[in-house]
């Protein structure tokens, strides 16, 4: 669904800690040059098109996200970042 956002080239989805100890929903993004998006700003285009539940809690914006030698998203190298 965060590709339908023209301005992210690539994104992530996955699961970190809150303070609570539950596992959210961390976005994280790389957006186009030029881009002025920010995480609120995509926090809300999400809340347009999916449930509350679904709503990223965190959204981290990367210069581009780490990629193995076949172009795969590294999430586990995504869920080191924090």
């Amino acid at each position: 669904m965060l590709y339908q956002n023209e301005d992210i080239v690539e994104a992530a989805v996955i699961g970190v800690k809150d303070q609570h100890l539950r596992q959210v929903a961390k976005a994280c993004i790389a957006l186009r040059t030029g881009s002025c998006l920010t995480a609120e700003m995509v926090q809300e285009f999400c809340g347009k098109h999916l449930a509350g539940y679904k709503i990223p809690k965190q959204v981290e914006i990367l210069q581009e996200l780490p990629k193995n030698p076949t172009g795969k998203i590294l999430k586990k190298a995504l869920a080191n970042t924090d």
